[in-house]
Order: structure tokens, then sequence, then C-alpha cells
């Protein structure tokens, strides 16, 4: 549940840093027009591109050490069981996401996870 918590915080993080960098470029572009907008993106971009990786990143990283926790401390006799239900979850949440992007928003398709988690 922490994890889908922290997930869920991250989202609103990068989504704000997102926006942070949009206002910037619109700025840039109203004062120099293009000129400023590549000014813009090649000072700044990386920096936000950055913040919003690590933000985005940190509760998939914490979530796989939980999983690798529950491998490595299971029974022999479950860790089959165990592996094909985290394939077949995998695959799920693959088809299932492609098809949340394509019909609904962003905020909609980077929150599901961690509400389904």
């Amino acid at each position: 549940m922490v994890i889908a918590a922290f997930l869920v915080l991250s989202d609103f993080i990068g989504a704000d840093v997102k926006e942070m960098l949009n206002t910037e470029l619109r700025q840039a572009g109203e004062a120099q027009g293009l000129m400023g907008i590549a000014n813009t993106l090649q000072l700044k971009g990386s920096l936000y591109a950055l913040r919003v990786g690590a933000f985005l990143t940190l509760p998939y990283f914490f979530f796989g050490s939980v999983l690798s926790y529950v491998f490595a401390t299971s029974r022999t006799q479950e860790y089959s069981r165990l592996y094909a239900a985290d394939l077949l979850g995998a695959a799920v949440g693959c088809v299932a996401i492609v098809g949340m992007m394509e019909f609904t928003s962003y905020s909609v398709s980077t929150s599901a996870p961690a509400i389904c988690a």
C-alpha cells in the first residue's frame, strides 16, 4: 500500500515538474520565439527530465525490491507458482496499460497501476 501511495505521489510530482517546464517554454516562446524555446530546452530540458525520471523510477525500484525479497524467501515448492503469477500479472498489466493509454488521459494511465496494486 505504501508503494502504491508513493507511486501516486511521484506521478503528481512528475506532472508538476512537467507543468513547470511547459510554463518556462511558453514564456520563452512568447519572449524570444522558437530560439527561446530551443535555448530553454537545451539548458533546462535535461534537468527536468532527470527530475521526472527519478520520481517515476523510485516506486518501481522499491516494488522490485519487495518482489526480490519475496522470491528470495519463498520455499522451493512455491517459487514456480509465484514466478508464474508474476509473469501473468506483468502480461495482463502490459495489455491493460496499452488500452488505458489509448482511451484515457495521462493522469489516469499513470495512476491506474498504483490504484490496482
